[in-house]
């Protein structure tokens, strides 16, 4: 039943993207169908990148029902550089203000957005679709945290599910129950046994279990990118293209990555230009 409601969910937001793109209440996104230096900022863009991401999650529902659909999502630059390493924040503005709203465009065929505790400890985001339609519901915020070392206090992000370890909670003197005063729900996993990390699979298992989420998006930061790609637990891959160079001071997505010989083949690949930005997507076999 839940697999039916999730395809249910999916068919409905393709009608929803048809209907804006028809109305031509894509906010920003259609207020212009290309900018004086001839960049694209079409609702069609949007909308047919959109479609090729819920056409992959359907496919992929009808063969697994075991974990959630991923999608990695990150914006780069030119030579590769997803964040500056001597900056005190990860969300230093590498992409235009156009593709920023197709990444929350993005988030909103996704049931969930998950990050790393880093990235929340550092950036504090809120993990919203606001910038694509307040009307539209936001995806679920996930953050790993398996030590529990961020502070919720002043969380931006809302109804937010944080996995830790059982170690972590017992340590704590918790339990796996919505706290009212931080407005988070912990998610006790299995931690790795080849590494100090939580357990990837079990994460996924227990989140679309627990809470019904059929697709997840991850937006990092790096180590979280490498890890799904090393666990082989990616279906699609979208990479947003700057026209930026970073240079020697930047960070890559996978630094991390430890079978770069055996990486995951990439398929169906669509090239789209938002803003002056590239936008890759591909699906990964």
């Amino acid at each position: 039943r839940g697999g039916s409601n999730n395809k249910s969910k999916q068919v409905i937001v393709l009608v929803i993207i048809l209907l804006l793109q028809q109305w031509g209440k894509y906010n920003v996104m259609a207020s212009a169908s290309s900018n004086s230096d001839g960049s694209t900022t079409t609702a069609g863009t949007v909308s047919s990148l959109l479609r090729c991401v819920s056409k992959w999650m359907m496919m992929v529902e009808e063969d697994r029902a075991t974990r959630p659909f991923v999608t990695l999502s990150f914006a780069q630059s030119l030579d590769g550089k997803i964040a500056l390493s001597s900056s005190s924040s990860s969300n230093f503005p590498i992409s235009c203000p156009e593709s920023l709203i197709w990444t929350h465009a993005l988030r909103s065929v996704h049931d969930a957005v998950l990050v790393g505790s880093e990235t929340m400890r550092t950036d504090n985001p809120r993990l919203t679709v606001r910038l694509w339609g307040e009307c539209l519901p936001n995806p679920r915020p996930v953050v790993l945290d398996t030590h529990l070392r961020c502070d919720y206090t002043h969380c931006r992000a809302k109804n937010l599910i944080v996995c830790c370890s059982e170690e972590a909670v017992a340590a704590r003197g918790l339990d796996d129950k919505k706290r009212d005063d931080t407005n988070i729900t912990l998610l006790p996993c299995t931690v790795s046994s080849s590494s100090s990390h939580l357990d990837l699979r079990d994460v996924l298992g227990k989140l679309r279990m627990k809470f019904g989420i059929h697709s997840i998006m991850v937006e990092g930061g790096a180590r979280v990118l490498s890890n799904f790609l090393n666990e082989e637990l990616a279906d699609c891959m979208c990479v947003t293209i700057s026209p930026m160079v970073l240079g020697h001071n930047g960070l890559t997505a996978f630094q991390h990555l430890t079978n770069a010989q055996e990486a995951p083949a990439l398929s169906d690949v669509v090239w789209k230009q938002i803003g002056v930005d590239s936008i890759l997507l591909r699906k990964i076999q």
